[in-house]
């Protein structure tokens, strides 16, 4: 895991030292994950994690970029012992519509690896998906902070407990700061 996170800072946040006028931005969000799919709202709690993201500015008011999220435990419902770790590796596109005052909105769609690590020892891995809208307020020309409101297509994993295969989709709502290159 410290290997993947290296690799995401690396890329995301290692390749600010070749950018100029603003064409990347680099940042870091903390989230609560509310379990959506029916069976796994049945079976775990929300979640509190966090992501770091680096993002390329390609065109104007688009962006494409890198991202890694870790989720500290989905806890089992019903007096289960346990929880669901969640991490995410992958790439996503934004686009962004700069309004007056500062603001800026914005429309996000990802494509991730899902790695689901349970309690009970099982280890799923799964490609997965993700859609959402933000918006970011910039408190001077190079930071900004921001909301994200993210609806992750996650994969399917076997709970323990009997509760049987269960889509860990998820809706994050977070808080983001970031730095403009």
């Amino acid at each position: 895991m410290k290997k993947l996170l290296a690799l995401v800072l690396f890329l995301g946040l290692g390749s600010t030292a070749f950018a100029a006028d603003s064409k990347v931005e680099a940042g870091l969000g903390l989230f609560d994950g509310l379990p959506m799919a029916s069976d796994f709202k049945d079976a775990a709690k929300s979640a509190m994690g966090f992501e770091v993201f680096g993002d390329y500015n390609v065109a104007e008011n688009l962006f494409v970029g890198l991202e890694f999220g870790h989720s500290f435990g989905y806890d089992y419902k019903n007096g289960n012992n346990g929880n669901v770790d969640e991490d995410y590796l992958g790439i996503r596109g934004k686009y962004a519509l700069p309004l007056d005052g500062g603001f800026r909105v914005y429309g996000i769609i990802g494509i991730a690896n899902y790695w689901l690590d349970l309690d009970n020892g099982i280890d799923e891995s799964s490609l997965g998906c993700s859609l959402g809208l933000g918006a970011d307020y910039d408190v001077n020309p190079n930071v900004f902070v921001g909301l994200e409101g993210r609806y992750h297509f996650s994969p399917k994993v076997d709970l323990p407990f009997g509760m049987g295969d269960v889509k860990t989709s998820h809706l994050m709502i977070g808080l983001h700061a970031g730095y403009r290159f």
